[in-house]
């Protein structure tokens, strides 16, 4: 919920850049930040701040959209990545946090460097939509992966693999 150290100063200038796309924001600022007041202070009148909103506002407000930007450059294993590719949204998302071992880059999601390989990927799918297509339903297939009943029958095989020696 910190939007600041999440990265929402690159999420501002993709709005910026991509005047023609809709940019949505889900989260508290932790009152580091009045979203709003910085939304209306680089006129982006393409983006739109939810604040804190209910699983069921998620998943309408997920309906409408494509793909998810999370510019975060310190995280664990951001749940949000799961969630939104259950809806067949894939993420864009930095590299220095391990993504790559549950993100496989341009096949369910894309893995960056830099914001300018951000905006590569934005345009490269404004120019090829079948290719977003493709990678979302991948995407798809990667949150269901991490379904519950598909993890706990990996641990309960490798359990039994070890009783079994």
């Amino acid at each position: 919920n910190d939007l600041m150290l999440k990265g929402i100063d690159d999420f501002f200038e993709l709005a910026k850049l991509f005047s023609n796309l809709e940019f949505h924001i889900v989260g508290s600022g932790n009152d580091k930040i009045d979203v709003n007041k910085e939304i209306q202070r680089f006129n982006l009148k393409n983006t739109f701040y939810h604040g804190l909103i209910s699983h069921e506002e998620l998943a309408n407000l997920l309906h409408n959209m494509q793909l998810h930007i999370f510019p975060s450059r310190s995280e664990g294993f951001p749940k949000v990545i799961l969630e939104t590719a259950c809806a067949g949204i894939p993420s864009v998302v930095y590299d220095d946090y391990g993504a790559n071992q549950w993100i496989d880059h341009n096949q369910n999601g894309f893995i960056v460097k830099n914001i300018n390989e951000i905006k590569l990927v934005i345009e490269e799918l404004l120019n090829n939509e079948t290719k977003l297509d493709q990678i979302s339903i991948n995407a798809n297939k990667l949150g269901i992966s991490y379904d519950w009943k598909f993890k706990i029958k990996k641990w309960e095989d490798v359990i039994l693999n070890l009783s079994s020696e």
